[in-house]
């Protein structure tokens, strides 16, 4: 998690200020790799692979049951989908006219990827000059 979120994110039990633990286990220059989020009232979220883990119930088995399919799917099915070339010029021309939008119109603006694809409009996004949260 690269610490310029910590302006974004706030404690999601009482919407405190969020910093960083004091025992970061793993950072990459300003990215913590590993560690702990905490606030002032004390709640603590994880940190692990660069991502803060605010959700700590456990999944019934409809929302497993989703979460292994998706897994499977972008995994085993798609692990170099949008990699080649042409599936890359594909993506890109899908996006653009689906959003109606320019490559420029994206350079110096934050978006937010809510996790529903394998990235590659994040990628596109981070390639026009966007920051992508």
């Amino acid at each position: 998690m690269h610490t310029w979120l910590l302006d974004l994110l706030v404690c999601p039990e009482c919407r405190g200020t969020l910093r960083v633990g004091d025992e970061v286990k793993e950072r990459r220059g300003d990215e913590v790799v590993t560690g702990t989020l905490i606030c002032s009232s004390g709640h603590s979220f994880e940190i692990t692979r660069g991502v803060p883990r605010f959700v700590r119930h456990q999944l019934n088995a409809d929302q497993a049951r989703t979460r292994d399919s998706f897994g499977d799917e972008w995994t085993r099915l798609y692990p170099e989908h949008g990699h080649t070339s042409p599936e890359w010029q594909a993506e890109r021309d899908i996006f653009l006219e689906y959003t109606r939008s320019l490559p420029s119109e994206y350079r110096g603006k934050l978006v937010l990827d809510a996790g529903c694809g394998n990235g590659r409009y994040a990628k596109l996004a981070t390639d026009w000059g966007e920051s992508v949260v």
